[in-house]
């Protein structure tokens, strides 16, 4: 060989080289030496052989045996030299010299040299290497991207290195996928990797419009290689989006120019990965090229291009299942309406394709977001036709919604994965004498093989159910999609395959495997095999031993491998090397290999259900013969398996069953193990088959072929009897004849009688049916404007903020007050005023008619009405003698479960403020029901009228009312604070309501006949404020209630008192007396100097008739006027006093305009006696003129009525309603208020003590003074009843003895510490917190959710046992313990029991699972009934809502409405409504249902599904009583929607001063509707202005926001407080208005995970991350009221000082 000889003489100084000639052959060419006679080169002259390379490469071309022999001679060639001669060669190569033109070969063999060298490399160990192939890339790479040749330099032409250039880069890019062609690929991949080869290739692609500014050959061959370096390594395509970025490639791209189609064609070759024009298909392995493609269609300027694009890009999106998943996963459904929002520069056929894409990939999956930019192509904008995708748009839409391709699950297991599956717990006895096995599958089509590597068997495991000794079942699929079902004994292992049943179709399969054990000893075993509800094969197969505990369960995993137990020989054809092993010989057993089933079998008719083959091996032999296993690698869906066989029929209701579990709407498929056939049956659902009506023809018969043929019928017949016939006719004559007279008598009758009997009823009826009819044409009238009305409220719906059809430029939306109140019944909620009036022609009324007008509502009554109506004596309202008995002859209530029954029907009419609804009451066993039966109706926020239906059982108090002074009214009141006024006619009003009570209402408070009067007595409310047990807010409100004075009715509105005088103070004092007003006088006489002019006007007041009484006032403190007076600018009472002016506003001087001036007009008109209303406490907009009402100018300054004038020491009008509510709960106003009391409500209302009093008003004003029905005139009686509305009416009176004083705050709290069962309110003692610690519920295990449920009942018998404490900790334990607030022995202490089954293993009560991947156990997902007999749970892998029974610890309701993991729940205070929400963005609301007064289940459907979202629910709220839903997500917005109708309401953004999103972390609703928002600044490493508070109105008015420091974890709000739990170890209670820290916070020593306040608001409650309780309690617990220290405890065995009662403080170090 001449290098190595020529190396040889060289060395040894006796050799000259002679000239080589190219022409001929050398004498010195020799033939190569063998392999195995190379002598090792020294390594010293390598550089010097290698700089003869070009030359001899020309010359002969490499030999392989240097380079490709033997290692060792190979590693000595691959010095740092020669590889830097090789890149000399490259260098020199684009120019060479000596004008010598370019020859290719010289490339390609250099090349070649360097592939060689790199896989030689590869295969070496580091330690024999003399170059590392980091060093060779990096070279390479540096020869690639270098900027100009060395022959360029030298003087070479342009346009030749150029044009070698392009040649070199092109050749050396190729050469790169060849040297990732190896045996070990994703090590040469990370190499590659590791030398920056993306950042190398990009500069490459940008540069390369320097050298190839015509052609785009390096960029075509640049993507080429960026595919190749990523194929098939998931790790190289991260790291290529973290350092280049496919947004950055595809800017790099659009900067060359217009790409060509070759350019198009290797990017989809980029995202297949191969050939994406082979056939079929191949699939998607990289979908991001696809985005940069569908993003760069609207660029290209050709059409041709774009139509061609948009093809392949159907036809590879389309190809598959798991492409078009890949597709939507990756949002390429946002893509193509991005490319399609540009309509203009697409064309028409390209348009076609991506919105046919687009319904292809909808079908799968649409988000929100995406459904409404898909709609909004639809829109049509003003002036212009419709959107040119209109037709395209509205199919794809529809084909959306047809599901044209095969049905879908929505819920399954992904068991593509190869470390996928399902781990069933050991069984240790198997309960039955069978085995079935029921399973949705859905297979996949294998992946194309990647070329030159074997083909490797594998079993896809479906099931495999083995003991300890490898006896067992199993069933797999093989690569091909056969079914095989197999047994495995301890020495033998026998298939049976499903050979015409192909399942890798993409499909969804139902398969049961039935297992029939022999009846009799040595009987006959069998394996039958379903698929889709039929009988497919039948076989033999023997039956494992049941008596072993099953140790290894598992479905769709791959398990753990089968180990051989027998001796396998190999067949002599196996190599005995191992990395090369040959496929095992058929000889060896007499199964079949998976590989050569198809081959094996014959093709022979298939007569189903077959006989099976039974294929035997060896035990353990079988991943030898059949593959090893491996996961499902598909999709499982509802799996139960079943530990008998099952029947023919069940396995068809278990497959009638499943196509509903995996269709939309429907619960997907739970998992339940060993469940017996005959436990839970299948309900078998028919389908009915198409009817078919067969159709008769007759052919119609012509009159010229019949009537010859009559003609002779009737002669042959009729003429014999002819003679015989004429002599019966004559005689019938004669007979005729004789009694005409007779008939025409009787003629004569008829005639008669038909005009009695017919004619006059016709008439009458006639009329009647005339009166019908225009009866119904106006129910047709009525009917056509409450369906337009609907109409409207769904084109409301839709056109919504949130909604699809949102209205770009939305008009502005105006409020009016809406009826929904607080538990302590305040009305706070506004609603959208859908028919909002500015009342401009009101307004312009006013001023024409100048300010000398004087509308007097309080006319005077006529005498001789007045002398009809008036009462001498005066009664007590109470039911009469008859009702009583009749209410005692009531049958006891019936239950829920029994059919409704009509009980009682009256007419009679709703009363509210804004009209009077006549209707129908109908009372059943069940429900009340009022239809309302008004011509025209109205929308209400119930929907379209009045009408209502409403469980019996939540009906809470039901009380007798008078409606303009008539007894003849019921007020009705509901657990969710719903309240109906309806007034009835004389006498049975009375008889409804002992119907009602005769039912038993399970959650009535109040039974019997009660008077007002009694009622107060019988509630204990005095004696409760008295003790300071309730708020002076709550105590008027509830004599207002029992008093008779509703929101209902004007004229009886709430009468709350004037408390402040000052109101021209800079600061409001609430220490000092001289700031309030005097509440043992009225209002008229509260300006001392009016007194003497008010006595005197009662004393010398003469009626000359005798029928009026004597008064102080002829007006009166509380009347319509005055409430609309005070509401003027809020709807519905700005038209209402409108009506009431006859059309116009009111002078602008006599409105309310300022809060002092209306305190001054009191102290100066002795007239003017209104005293205040609710709303002047609670409500603030009420203040405001939101509506924007023009109401006019002041006469004296000219200023404009706008807002409310408040006082000085108000900054606004929540901090004016704040401290007025604080003056009204002052101390001083707590000692006087029982005097103002015994003014309205008390003993002063009338006789002597309300004439010393100064507190007497006009005799009509007063209860049971005017007996209305006594006036026979109607007309009369509607004037006198229309006078005395909107005059006003006096209270019920209540008391008729002096109301007790109030004790003082230090009295009451003396008094309390006195009684055994009392703890202090934690919030009333801030500075005195302290913590205890009880037991560790779950020792490590954090504690999530930690609560007392706040309507735990008690009977008699069980008064003071202990209430539940319900914990869960975070890997699902129950605990239901029991808690007392106090400790009766020791001060300020609790009393906590242990649930003793947390500690014992065997007794332990866990959720069931599993969980979603993602999904933490956390306060979130799970919510108590507030009964404490249900657990609420959401988070569940199979979307679902769990009610768990907690006395239990069993699921008790299983439902599936959401189609994504539920992710948050939330329960209203009464128990009535739960909220989900949810990853698929919407929330529903669901009813809890009730059994025997208590919380039983969900109702199977929701009661309104929410939308609105466009990213994942993260938290919810729920108010029933306000009739509001909340809801937060993950992109920052909250939605507040109705309960009852599901309108949405309104959308609030929290404030963010960075640019980063901001996800909703934690809500919460307040009792006054205040909205918590705690947000998260996402992408924000440092603390920082990472998280923030922030509080809104009940109706969206953004009150505060301040930042936190810490991450909360747990929120939970009071009346007053908001407490919070950190992350960060720590316990905050912030006040409500302020949002500011109310105490320092609680160290907790480790993370808090949940937090919630105890009923009677003594503790908090906080479940900590290592399992620990924390309480936190307050006061001072030092006093031993027995002296008995040691005592057991509510069933405890240890003592006081082990654990029970909080003796351990909890100090924990402050934390840094």
């Amino acid at each position: 060989w001449v290098p190595f000889r020529y190396c040889r003489y060289r060395l040894h100084s006796s050799y000259c080289p002679p000239v080589l000639s190219f022409s001929s052959p050398s004498p010195l060419c020799f033939s190569p030496c063998p392999p195995c006679r190379l002598q090792p080169v020294e390594g010293d002259v390598i550089p010097w052989i290698l700089s003869l390379t070009p030359l001899l490469i020309w010359a002969r071309g490499p030999d392989p045996h240097l380079v490709r022999g033997l290692m060792q001679n190979a590693l000595q060639a691959i010095t740092p030299a020669s590889v830097e001669v090789l890149m000399l060669v490259l260098r020199r190569w684009c120019s060479p010299r000596n004008g010598d033109t370019q020859d290719p070969r010289l490339l390609q063999l250099t090349l070649k040299s360097l592939v060689g060298m790199i896989h030689i490399l590869h295969a070496s160990s580091p330690g024999q290497r003399k170059v590392e192939i980091r060093t060779i890339l990096d070279s390479y790479f540096k020869v690639l991207n270098a900027d100009q040749p060395m022959a360029s330099l030298e003087g070479s032409p342009a346009a030749r290195w150029e044009e070698g250039m392009i040649a070199l880069r092109v050749n050396m890019l190729d050469a790169i996928p060849e040297m990732l062609n190896c045996g070990d690929r994703p090590v040469l991949q990370a190499m590659f990797l590791s030398n920056n080869c993306f950042e190398h290739i990009i500069r490459l692609i940008q540069n390369s419009k320097v050298f190839d500014s015509s052609s785009d050959a390096i960029t075509v061959h640049a993507i080429s290689v960026l595919t190749s370096i990523m194929s098939n390594s998931p790790s190289a395509k991260e790291v290529f989006k973290e350092r280049i970025g496919y947004s950055h490639l595809y800017e790099v791209l659009r900067c060359q120019s217009q790409p060509t189609a070759r350019l198009l064609e290797e990017l989809l070759n980029m995202a297949v990965e191969g050939d994406h024009s082979a056939f079929p298909v191949r699939r998607i392995r990289n979908e991001q090229p696809l985005l940069m493609l569908v993003a760069w269609l609207p660029e290209l300027t050709s059409r041709d291009l774009q139509v061609f694009l948009s093809d392949w890009l159907k036809r590879v999106c389309d190809a598959s299942l798991p492409s078009r998943v890949t597709c939507v996963k990756a949002g390429m459904v946002s893509c193509l309406l991005d490319a399609l929002g540009t309509e203009q520069q697409l064309d028409r056929k390209c348009s076609e394709n991506l919105i046919y894409l687009l319904q292809v990939l909808g079908s799968l999956s649409i988000r929100p977001g995406e459904l409404r930019q898909l709609i909004r192509l639809l829109w049509t904008e003003p002036g212009k036709g419709p959107h040119p995708y209109t037709t395209l748009v509205i199919r794809a839409l529809s084909g959306m919604a047809r599901k044209d391709r095969a049905e879908r699950a929505l819920q399954y297991f992904d068991l593509a994965p190869s470390m996928a599956g399902i781990m069933v717990p050991a069984i240790q006895k198997w309960p039955g004498s069978g085995f079935a096995f029921h399973a949705w599958v859905c297979l996949n089509e294998e992946p194309e093989d990647v070329p030159d590597l074997p083909t490797r068997l594998k079993r896809k495991q479906l099931y495999s159910f083995f003991t300890a000794s490898g006896t067992g079942f199993e069933a797999f699929f093989t690569a091909d999609g056969m079914l095989v079902v197999a047994v495995c004994t301890k020495k033998e292992y026998m298939t049976v395959a499903l050979r015409e049943f192909t399942f890798n179709d993409s499909a969804w399969h139902c398969i049961d495997i039935v297992h029939v054990p022999g009846r009799r000893p040595f009987g006959q075993n069998l394996v039958n095999i379903y698929t889709d509800g039929e009988l497919r094969q039948v076989a033999q197969l023997r039956f494992p031993s049941l008596n072993e505990s099953f140790t290894s369960c598992c479905i769709g995993s791959a398990g753990h491998r089968t180990t051989t137990t027998s001796t396998v020989y190999p067949s002599p054809s196996h190599s005995p090397e191992p990395a090369f092993p040959s496929h095992p010989s058929l000889s060896r057993s007499q199964s079949f290999p998976a590989s050569l089933a198809t081959h094996s079998w014959t093709a022979g008719a298939a007569q189903p259900p077959g006989e099976g083959l039974v294929s035997t091996t060896v035990a353990g032999s079988q991943d030898t013969e059949w593959g090893t296993p491996t996961s499902l690698e598909g999709h499982l869906g509802s799996v139960s398996i079943f530990c008998e066989a099952l029947q023919q029929t069940q396995v068809k209701a278990l497959f009638s069953s499943g196509r509903f579990w995996i269709s939309k709407g429907e619960s997907p498929p739970s998992v339940p193990l060993l469940t017996s056939p005959g436990a839970k049956a299948a309900s078998q659902k028919t389908h009915p088959g198409r009817r078919r009506s067969r159709v008769q023809a007759l052919s119609p018969a012509f009159p010229w072929q019949v009537q010859p043929m009559m003609a002779q019928f009737e002669i042959d017949t009729f003429a014999k009897s002819h003679d015989h016939m004429s002599n019966f006719w004559n005689s019938c004559y004669d007979a005729l004849m004789s009694s005409s007279l007779r008939r025409e008598r009787e003629k004569e009758e008829s005639r008669r009688k038909f005009q009695e009997l017919i004619l006059e009823p016709v008439m009458k009826r006639s009329k009647y049916e005339h009166i019908r009819h225009v009866n119904v044409l106006k129910q047709i009238n009525n009917h056509h404007h409450v369906v337009l009305k609907q109409w409207k409220a769904l084109r409301r719906l839709l056109t919504a903020q949130r909604s699809a059809w949102a209205d770009r430029n939305p008009p502005e939306i105006r409020w009016k007050l809406s009826s929904a109140e607080t538990y302590s019944r305040m009305r706070l909620k506004l609603v959208p005023n859908y028919n909002f009036d500015r009342h401009a022609e009101a307004s312009a009324l006013r001023d024409n008619l100048g300010a000398d007008h004087s509308h007097n509502p309080a006319e005077p009554l006529p005498l001789a009405v007045a002398k009809e109506a008036k009462v001498s004596e005066l009664e007590d309202d109470q039911l009469a003698e008859e009702d009583l008995e009749f209410l005692d002859n009531q049958a006891e209530p019936k239950e829920q479960s029994q059919r409704e029954k009509l009980v009682i029907s009256e007419d009679c009419e709703l009363i509210t403020i804004v009209a009077v609804i006549q209707g129908r009451l109908e009372v059943t066993t069940q429900h009340v029901y009022f239809y309302d039966c008004s011509s025209e109706k109205e929308e209400t926020e119930e929907g379209i009228g009045y009408d209502f239906k409403r469980p019996l059982s939540q009906l809470r108090e039901v009380h007798l009312r008078r409606y303009n002074l008539r007894r003849s009214a019921l007020e009705f009141f509901f657990i969710d604070q719903a309240n109906y006024f309806l007034n009835f006619k004389k006498k049975v009003r009375n008889k409804v309501y002992s119907c009602i009570l005769g039912l038993r209402p399970p959650n009535q408070i109040y039974f019997g006949s009660r008077s007002p009067q009694e009622l107060l007595k019988a509630s204990g409310l005095t004696q409760k404020w008295v003790y300071r047990e309730i708020s002076n807010f709550e105590y008027l409100m509830q004599l207002n209630t029992i008093a008779g004075r509703t929101y209902n009715d004007l004229s009886q509105y709430p009468v709350f008192p004037w408390i402040v005088q000052d109101y021209v103070s800079e600061t409001l004092d609430l220490s000092d007396p001289d700031v309030f007003r005097d509440l043992s006088k009225p209002i008229g006489v509260a300006n001392e100097r009016h007194a003497k002019d008010v006595k005197e006007k009662y004393e010398s007041f003469e009626d000359p008739t005798g029928m009026i009484d004597k008064f102080h006032y002829g007006t009166h403190y509380s009347n319509a006027a005055g409430v609309m007076h005070y509401m003027i600018r809020t709807e519905p009472f700005t038209t209402l006093h409108i009506q009431l002016q006859s059309g116009r506003f009111d002078c602008s001087d006599r409105q309310f305009h300022s809060v002092p001036a209306a305190w001054q007009a009191r102290m100066e008109n002795p007239v003017d006696v209104k005293e205040l209303i609710p709303e002047f406490f609670y409500f603030t907009d009420f203040l405001e003129n939101q509506n924007g009402f023009d109401l006019g100018c002041l006469q004296m300054s000219n200023d404009q009525v706008n807002d409310v004038v408040l006082p000085k020491w108000a900054g606004s009008p929540e901090d004016f309603v704040h401290k007025h509510r604080k003056a009204l709960e002052s101390e001083h106003v707590s000692a006087h208020l029982h005097e103002w009391i015994d003014l309205i409500f008390g003993y002063k209302q009338r006789g002597p003590a309300a004439v010393e009093a100064l507190n007497v008003f006009y005799y009509c004003t007063y209860e049971g003074a005017v007996d209305l029905d006594a006036i026979a005139d109607e007309t009369q009686r509607k004037a006198l009843e229309g006078i005395i509305s909107n005059f006003g009416q006096t209270p019920c009176q209540l008391l008729k003895e002096p109301h007790p004083v109030r004790l003082s705050a230090e009295n009451a709290a003396r008094r309390l510490s006195r009684l055994d069962t009392y703890s202090p309110n934690v919030f009333e003692n801030l500075d005195q917190l302290k913590s205890f610690f009880v037991e560790g519920i779950s020792d490590g295990v954090p504690l999530v959710q930690a609560v007392v449920p706040k309507n735990q009942a008690h009977s008699f018998i069980t008064q003071g046992s202990p209430d539940v404490l319900v914990t869960v900790s975070a890997n699902g334990l129950l605990g239901t313990h029991g808690w007392l607030p106090y400790d009766k022995n020791i001060s300020n202490y609790f009393s906590f029991t242990k649930d003793p089954t947390v500690s014992n293993a065997k007794a332990q009560r866990f959720l069931s699972g599993p969980f979603a991947p993602g999904v933490e156990v956390s306060a979130k997902t799970l919510t108590v009934s507030p009964d404490g007999k249900l657990l609420f749970s959401g988070g569940h892998w199979d979307n679902s809502l769990r009610v768990t029974s907690l006395s239990k610890g069993k699921v008790v309701g299983h439902i599936t409405r959401h189609i994504d993991v539920v992710t948050c729940l939330a329960l209203d205070l009464c128990g009535i409504y739960l909220i989900s929400g949810s990853r698929d963005t919407t929330c529903m609301v669901w009813q809890v249902l009730q059994q025997g007064g208590f919380s039983s289940s969900l109702a199977p459907k929701p009661v309104q599904v929410l939308y609105g979202h466009d990213a994942e629910v993260t938290c919810v709220a729920i108010s029933t009583e306000l009739d509001m839903a909340v809801s937060g997500s993950k992109d920052g917005t909250i939605i507040v929607h109705t309960i009852r109708r599901g309108q949405f309401m309104k959308s609030i953004k929290p404030p963010c001063e960075s640019s980063l999103p901001a996800t909703v972390s934690n809500l919460a609703v307040g009792l006054e509707g205040q909205i918590i928002v705690q947000t998260t600044v996402a992408g924000r490493s440092s603390l920082k202005d990472k998280f923030a508070l922030h509080l809104y109105s009940v109706n969206g008015k953004h009150l505060s926001s301040v930042p936190l420091e810490e991450q909360v974890t747990a929120l939970c709000v009071t009346e007053e407080f908001v407490v919070l739990g950190t992350m960060q170890c720590s316990l905050q209670i912030l006040g409500l208005q302020s949002l500011q820290a109310a105490v320092l916070p609680m160290p907790m020593k480790v993370p808090v995970h949940s937090v919630s306040v105890t009923k009677e608001k003594s503790h908090i409650l906080v479940g900590l991350e290592d399992g620990k309780l924390i309480v936190v309690g307050a006061g001072q617990p030092s006093e031993v009221r027995t002296g008995q220290f040691h005592r057991r405890l509510w069933r405890s065995t240890r003592r006081i000082s082990q654990v029970s009662s909080g003796e351990t403080e909890y100090n924990p170090p402050e934390s840094k």
